[in-house]
């Protein structure tokens, strides 16, 4: 896991950027290969981001770069379904609630399952995840 500061909630709570609260991260496998690419390995416990080292311009401008750059290749595909940033957000939360349930908001950081369903998760994935599903499964499950 990476932890991070949590800068929403202790700008919430004391207005500033300054950490005391903290999310963790879970390192998924495809998020570990993409780190080692980026060497992790060689740039763990320094202060080089392995994202833009080498970048003069601010985060937030970088942050904003990153969200046109995401609209314009999602044109590039032809695809017709209108797709922004954030819903690879959304995206991420619906998988974590159907893998994990009500525990989902201990890895999101969230107050409760509730914010996730009512703000986040998309109930056709999730319904669509149940077709394999079973009440009374032919083997039982390995315990």
């Amino acid at each position: 896991m990476i932890k991070v500061e949590n800068y929403k909630v202790n700008r919430i709570k004391g207005g500033n950027d300054v950490s005391n609260e903290v999310k963790h991260v879970p390192v998924t496998q495809g998020l570990l290969k993409l780190l080692i690419e980026l060497g992790i390995d060689h740039y763990q416990g320094t202060d080089r981001f392995l994202l833009g080292h080498d970048e003069r311009a601010s985060r937030k401008t970088l942050i904003d770069f990153v969200s046109k750059a995401f609209t314009f290749y999602w044109k590039q595909t032809g695809i017709e379904k209108k797709v922004q940033l954030k819903h690879l957000r959304k995206t991420y939360l619906t998988a974590l609630v159907e893998h994990f349930g009500d525990k989902a908001p201990m890895i999101s950081s969230h107050s409760g399952i509730q914010v996730l369903k009512d703000h986040y998760v998309n109930d056709e994935r999730l319904v669509s995840a149940s077709r394999n599903f079973s009440i009374f499964p032919e083997k039982p499950p390995k315990s």
